[in-house]
C-alpha cells in the first residue's frame, strides 16, 4: 500500500513539474526576450552623464514624450508615470548624448506565484526541498525574462553563490554550522544516544500530556542556540512522541515555540551579539552616545 502511494505521489510530482515547465515555456513563447525585467509599479533609475548636466533633456517612453526641459528642472525624486505590463523602451536625450534602455514590465501580482507554488508543492507532495527549489526557480524564471535555461543558471551564479559569498553576511557560517550540527546529531543517533534519551524520558512521560511537557522542558533546557535546540530536541523526542501517538505537527509546534523564543530571552546565547548590535544601531540612530544608569 505504501509503495503504491509513493509511486502515485511521484507520478503526480512529475506531472506537476511538467505542468509548471510547460506553463513556463508558454510564457516564454508569448513574451520576447528583453534586457531587463522589472515589476510594474516599482521605480526605475536612469543616470545622465555629468557632462550633460546643463543640457536640455528629453525623456520618452515608447515614443511618448514624458519630459522636456533643462536637467535642473528634473524633480529630485523623479516623476511618476503609469507603465502597463509588457515590453517598453525608454529614451533619454541630453544634448548629443542619447541613452536607450529596453525592459519588460510584468504585473506585480506575479511576485506572489513563487511562494504560493512552493507552499502548494509542500502541502501536496510533502517534499519541502523540492517545493523550495521550484519556488526559487519560478522566481528566477520571472526575473530573467521568462527564460527557463537562464533562470537555472541564474540560481547557481547569483542566488546561491552570491548569497553565500556576500560580504558581511552570515549565510555561509549558518550553513556550515547547521551541517556540522546535523552530522553530530546523526552520529549521536547512530551510537544510541537518542535512544538513551528516549528511554530515560519515557520513564516519566507515560501519557501524551506528560510527553508534550517533556518536549517543552527539553526545549527550555537547551537554550544556548535555536538551531541546536531544533535539531537535538526534534530528533531526540520524535520516537517518544510517535510512541505516545502525539502528532508530528504538534511536536513541530512545541519545538519551534521553545527554540528561538527561549534563545532570545536567555542571557548566555548565540543571539546576544546580534541583539547588542541592534541596540547599538538604535543608539546611533537616536544620537545616544552612552547608557546612563540612574
Amino acid at each position: 500500500m505504501s509503495m503504491s502511494r509513493r509511486s502515485t505521489d511521484r507520478a503526480w510530482l512529475s506531472l506537476s513539474l511538467a505542468a509548471v515547465f510547460a506553463a513556463a515555456m508558454l510564457l516564454t513563447a508569448t513574451a520576447a526576450s528583453a534586457r531587463t525585467v522589472v515589476l510594474s509599479g516599482l521605480p526605475r533609475r536612469i543616470e545622465v552623464p555629468d557632462t550633460c548636466a546643463s543640457c536640455a533633456v528629453e525623456i520618452a517612453l515608447d515614443n511618448r514624450l514624458l519630459f522636456a526641459g533643462d536637467a535642473a528642472d528634473l524633480p529630485a525624486g523623479g516623476f511618476e508615470t503609469a507603465i502597463p505590463a509588457g515590453r517598453h523602451v525608454v529614451t533619454v536625450t541630453a544634448g548629443r548624448w542619447i541613452g536607450r534602455t529596453e525592459f519588460l514590465a510584468i504585473p506585480g501580482v506575479l511576485s506572489l506565484l513563487p511562494p504560493v507554488v512552493a507552499i502548494l508543492f509542500a502541502l501536496i507532495f510533502r517534499q519541502v526541498v523540492v517545493a523550495l527549489l521550484v519556488g526559487i526557480w519560478l522566481g528566477s524564471f520571472l526575473v530573467t525574462g521568462f527564460s527557463p535555461v537562464a533562470s537555472i543558471l541564474r540560481i547557481a551564479d547569483h542566488y546561491v553563490i552570491g548569497t553565500l559569498a556576500r560580504q558581511g553576511s552570515d549565510h555561509a557560517s549558518i550553513v556550515v554550522f547547521t551541517l556540522l550540527l546535523g552530522g553530530m546529531v546523526g552520529i549521536t543517533s547512530r551510537m544510541g544516544g537518542m535512544k538513551g534519551i528516549v528511554d530515560r524520558v519515557s520513564r516519566i512521560a507515560t501519557t501524551p500530556r506528560r510527553g508534550q511537557l517533556a518536549v517543552w522542558l527539553m526545549g527550555v533546557l537547551i537554550f544556548f542556540d535555536d538551531y541546536t535546540n531544533t535539531l537535538i530536541v526534534g530528533n531526540a523526542t520524535r520516537p517518544l512522541t510517535d510512541r505516545l501517538r502525539i502528532s508530528r505537527e504538534k511536536l513541530s509546534y512545541i519545538v519551534d515555540s521553545t527554540a528561538a523564543p527561549i534563545t532570545v530571552l536567555a542571557v548566555v546565547t548565540s543571539w546576544i551579539g546580534f541583539e547588542i548590535s541592534l541596540i547599538a544601531q538604535s543608539f546611533d540612530s537616536l544620537g545616544i552616545l552612552s547608557l546612563i544608569h540612574i
